[in-house]
């Protein structure tokens, strides 16, 4: 395999808002591992440069036991911070299949960056079809709660309030919300015209809100509420064709989904049913009235899930089981796919040299080579986006090796992105950091910092 000779991007173009560091003495990690020393690069380059209170842009140039020295950078917050939004960003607007217009990560911020926007790194793998202009990623992408891409269960990163974040592999499983003697029943549309209702099979329910929805004729309905207000706008929701396996078995679009992480364990939260329309019960024509935090859930009279629904809501708890996401979970708006997942715990994962992690290229390329890599991690009290990459040449590290890196460097828990030429960490009015001069790759996600 022969590589190209590259040099790094120091985005010298705006260097010029960087007031020159000067040199700090070197830093030896007190945990051993591949790297020997590290310290503030040679003027005229930066070493560090708060961009927001506790928000911060570091570069180090490493001393390697072994191969190339490596530049890192850093842009780092800490966690818990109010100010601090993580966010999985798809660099376009994806397609009705999941596929992703390519796309450079300062081309989407110049168009597309939410408010207060500080930096983004490169996000997870992808492939290409027959259309090379478009790729379709490798992991689960969930945008404010919405699914764009389900994934296969593999690794990924949830982005919580306050620049937090969960890692593990994340599935997302329909909602379901149970009827009589282990059936249940998928919600089929949030607030459907009365076209939506169409394709609503028998097994299926739709969840109305506002302040006096209408149950359709034909149609009977329950009003439900939560102890959170906000129970069922913050749902996960998605499209996709799955059998419900407890109701009708048979093919049904599904709208509700829930985040677990394939324990075979459901979590679970009870809803109260309460008195309207004289009853418990809502029948075709009636409006019944809703306070905030309040819905309306209907299905088809006459079909599968109306007698367990109603024999629910009209026993005496007055109260309804309905399947909610894994409470690790329960508070993430975002997922972003990625792999494999290199720190755990104050761990190194992969360790090995030459074993490759199943999740990546069974050709070894993506592992075992020495690339530039990204990851997103988290110690005791901070959150990073970081990138090493080699000083005079592209060369940067193996996926063993950058693990390890970490590790020294005080990560927790840490993991990996799309690698090689797709690694970047993009700054506005700072740099652009990629493995070769002016560079940067068209992908399809990027994780976005911002502070508000």
């Amino acid at each position: 395999m022969r590589f190209a000779r590259v040099t790094l991007s120091f985005a010298v173009g705006v260097a010029g808002c960087l007031a020159l560091a000067p040199q700090a003495l070197a830093t030896t990690p007190k945990v051993k591992g591949p790297i020997v020393s590290y310290r503030c690069p040679p003027a005229p380059l930066f070493c560090s440069r708060t961009l927001k209170p506790g928000v911060t842009l570091t570069h180090y140039r490493a001393k390697m036991h072994s191969g190339h020295s490596q530049d890192i950078y850093r842009l780092s917050w800490k966690l818990g911070d109010p100010h601090v939004r993580l966010s999985a960003e798809a660099l376009s607007s994806p397609t009705a299949t999941g596929s992703i217009l390519l796309n450079t990560i300062s081309n989407w911020a110049g168009q597309d960056a939410p408010a207060g926007f500080l930096g983004a790194i490169n996000a997870d793998f992808f492939s290409q079809g027959g259309n090379w202009r478009y790729g379709k990623p490798s992991g689960m992408l969930v945008q404010a709660r919405h699914i764009s891409d389900f994934g296969t269960g593999g690794p990924a990163v949830g982005y919580e309030s306050a620049g937090r974040m969960v890692m593990g592999s994340p599935i997302a499983r329909p909602v379901k919300i149970t009827l009589t003697e282990g059936e249940t029943a998928t919600i089929a549309a949030f607030n459907p015209s009365s076209k939506g209702l169409d394709n609503v099979k028998g097994d299926q329910v739709a969840i109305k809100t506002g302040s006096s929805p209408r149950v359709p004729w034909g149609w009977v309905g329950v009003v439900v509420t939560d102890a959170r207000p906000d129970f069922f706008a913050n749902m996960l929701q998605g499209n996709e064709t799955v059998a419900n396996s407890s109701g009708l078995k048979t093919g049904e679009t599904v709208r509700g989904f829930r985040l677990g992480e394939g324990t075979g364990v459901t979590t679970t939260t009870q809803l109260q049913v309460l008195p309207a329309c004289g009853g418990y019960v809502c029948h075709g024509g009636a409006r019944p009235v809703l306070d905030p935090g309040q819905a309306l859930m209907i299905t088809r009279s006459g079909h599968f899930a109306e007698a367990g629904l109603e024999q629910r809501a009209t026993a005496s708890t007055h109260t309804l089981t309905i399947s909610t996401d894994n409470p690790r979970w329960a508070g993430v708006s975002d997922v972003m796919g990625g792999k494999p997942r290199l720190v755990k715990g104050g761990r190194v994962s992969y360790p090995v040299p030459w074993v490759n992690p199943p999740m990546m290229s069974s050709d070894g390329w993506q592992w075992d080579y020495p690339h530039w890599r990204p990851a997103v991690a988290e110690t005791a009290t901070r959150g990073w986006f970081i990138i090493t990459g080699g000083v005079r040449y592209g060369n940067g590290v193996p996926g063993w090796t950058w693990g390890k890196m970490l590790v020294q460097l005080g990560a927790r828990n840490a993991i990996g992105f799309d690698n090689n030429s797709s690694t970047e960490l993009y700054v506005p009015h700072r740099g652009t950091w990629t493995f070769s001069p002016g560079w940067q790759r068209q992908i399809t996600e990027a994780t976005a910092l911002a502070y508000r």
